[in-house]
């Protein structure tokens, strides 16, 4: 009996949040501290990319002056993560929302 061998539930996963268009935003919530650094993160959160667009809430108006200056390394970092060009502009949000566990 020829038995197909199961996949992954991740890579099964990753097939649906492409299909509904929502890979990008899962991969970069989820790896955000690898991309950013413990620091950044600490003091951000990624809400959602929108036609080459990312919404980045911030702690507080002091460290979003710092990013803003830094919002093209920042973009030239998440596009590496992602293997390719998906965002091109970053608006910055003041005021961090409570995470979810």
């Amino acid at each position: 009996m020829d038995r197909h061998k199961p996949k992954p539930i991740g890579d099964i996963l990753a097939n649906v949040l492409k299909k509904v268009g929502v890979y990008e935003n899962f991969k970069i919530q989820s790896n955000w501290g690898k991309i950013v650094g413990k620091e950044i993160a600490s003091v951000t959160e990624p809400l959602l990319i929108e036609d080459n667009r990312i919404e980045i809430r911030v702690k507080n108006t002091i460290w979003k002056r710092e990013l803003d200056s830094m919002s093209d390394a920042i973009i030239k970092e998440i596009n590496g993560f992602l293997g390719k060009k998906v965002v091109n502009t970053i608006v910055f949000k003041i005021g961090l929302r409570r995470r979810r566990i």
